[in-house]
């Protein structure tokens, strides 16, 4: 009877061998797989957790994208990257108008090419008297354009009437902005990632 017993505990064993070898051999592959999508669940996670704080973000980068567009657009008013001399002259015209300055002469000279920019000097020579002068010079400088007097001369008139009693000369300077050079600088910069890229590759 005893022996009967331990054939089949024995065999009872060797069953649950082969049921135990069958369930670790089909568990390994699904364990694998099961710890890939693990894997893959967790960097999809961190993907829309970065997705979600861009999203988070969007308005304060949109904010900060016009406000930089703003700013270049004023920056663009104060240093053209052209001459615009027709702009100059209206916006000189209006400020003598305003001064109730009725003579005065407007003569774009050449470019003076510097580092980075251009000087666009323009002579001027108006008749006026001392106060509208000092008015002239004021609408000058709250131009939105960046504008430079030099070489103011003053001479006063022979027949000086109440209105009229000196003539000026002054050299009104603009700057221009030079656009190649900025483009020179971003392309040196393209090719220096491009460059830093290639060698990590």
């Amino acid at each position: 009877m005893n022996r009967r017993l331990y054939i089949y505990f024995a065999a009872g064993l060797a069953v649950m061998g082969v049921v135990a070898a069958y369930v670790v051999g089909a568990y390994s592959p699904l364990a694998k797989n099961l710890n890939e999508r693990r894997r893959e669940l967790k960097t999809q996670q961190q993907e829309l957790k970065a997705a979600r704080e861009l999203l988070t973000r969007y308005d304060e980068l949109k904010e900060r994208a016009d406000q930089v567009k703003l700013e270049w657009y004023h920056l663009q008013e104060r240093i053209p990257d052209r001459p615009r001399i027709a702009a100059l002259l209206k916006a000189v015209t209006r400020a003598a108008t305003k001064c109730n300055i009725r003579e005065f002469q407007f003569a774009p000279q050449a470019l003076v090419a510097k580092e980075g920019f251009s000087e666009q000097p323009v002579r001027i020579e108006l008749t006026c008297g001392y106060h509208q002068l000092g008015l002239f010079l004021s609408q000058l400088a709250a131009l939105p354009r960046l504008v430079n007097t030099r070489e103011l001369q003053i001479t006063g008139k022979e027949k000086p009437d109440k209105a009229v009693s000196i003539t000026a000369e002054l050299t009104l300077v603009t700057y221009v902005f030079d656009a190649g050079l900025l483009h020179q600088r971003e392309a040196k910069a393209a090719k220096k990632i491009d460059k830093k890229e290639k060698d990590q590759e």
